[in-house]
């Protein structure tokens, strides 16, 4: 059997939520491998979503649509395709079937189902122990911080235990992207917490990766833009308060890093900017986050 055009079919069973969860009211997938005697416990959804299945069929052709879009990789019938979540909607559902079992008291059942998965959104795929990536995403290893930067030079800490860091991790796996494991830096929120073979990476496009670190080199990519902003001023030269109504103007602020594929703006350009992606802390400060094409008007000193 062949998958139609550009997408997989995959399969994946779970149980199927028909109740109510706090804070969300759609039905929920769930892994396999929670008992139905289990479910008289309220069970987190983002914990137990399952982002896996595997691949019954694959396309026919890859549209031009597909190739456009950094030509994804076309995996094989049998092996486990990982993806995020929101792949998963309801107009490409194909079927879905009960396994076994009676409903339970909160009316929980045993299912299988079938979905269209575009091939663009697959991350990856596992074959054993092996990774095999789909182009133009990649894999990080979360860093957890260290002792020293959750506690004051005092000695206190500053909360209970070490966290992930929420804007960087370790580059794992790619496609063609990087050799080694240097230090990558995201976008806010264009990461996703994935599990595979056992372990949690953080996974999204090449093309949200910001900064790379490796040693002690820091080098900002593509046609991203750090910028040091302006703080807004509150009050005129001679003393006089601006209200905030009127204060609403373009941000401005002086350019502190630039990507390799940046042409026209350069380290040290004063420049006022919109469209901007977020912020960037740092060690060494905080920086706003700009692309090239949001630069409205530069002044070079």
């Amino acid at each position: 059997m062949k998958g139609v055009l550009d997408n997989y079919i995959i399969e994946l069973d779970c149980l199927y939520e028909t109740g109510l969860i706090v804070g969300n009211s759609s039905s929920q997938f769930f892994e396999k491998t929670i008992s139905l005697d289990e479910k008289d416990i309220l069970y987190n959804p983002n914990k137990y979503k399952k982002t896996y299945a595997t691949i019954i069929a694959t396309p026919q052709r890859l549209t031009e649509r597909c190739e456009k879009e950094g030509g994804a990789t076309v995996f094989e019938v049998g092996d486990t395709v990982h993806f995020y979540w929101s792949a998963l909607n309801k107009d490409r559902e194909i079927e879905k079937k009960q396994i076994w079992g009676e409903v339970d008291k909160n009316g929980n059942i045993k299912m299988s189902f079938t979905y269209l998965l575009p091939v663009w959104r697959a991350i990856c795929v596992t074959r054993g122990e092996d990774i095999v990536m789909n182009k133009n995403f990649i894999l990080l290893e979360p860093i957890i911080q260290s002792e020293d930067e959750i506690k004051t030079s005092s000695g206190l800490f500053l909360q209970s235990e070490p966290k992930k860091h929420l804007n960087c991790g370790k580059h794992v796996h790619s496609y063609k992207y990087l050799t080694g494991r240097p230090v990558l830096y995201f976008l806010p929120n264009s990461n996703s917490e994935v599990t595979i073979n056992g372990k949690v990476y953080y996974a999204m496009k090449e093309s949200d990766i910001l900064a790379v670190k490796h040693d002690n080199s820091f080098k900002v990519l593509q046609d991203y833009i750090l910028i040091s902003p302006e703080p807004e001023k509150e009050k005129t030269d001679s003393g006089v308060f601006i209200p905030e109504s009127h204060r609403k103007f373009l941000p401005k602020g002086e350019v502190a890093f630039v990507g390799d594929e940046v042409s026209d703006v350069a380290i040290g350009d004063y420049v006022t900017f919109e469209d901007f992606l977020g912020i960037f802390e740092s060690p060494i400060g905080d920086f706003i986050i700009v692309k090239e094409s949001g630069i409205v008007y530069k002044q070079i000193k």
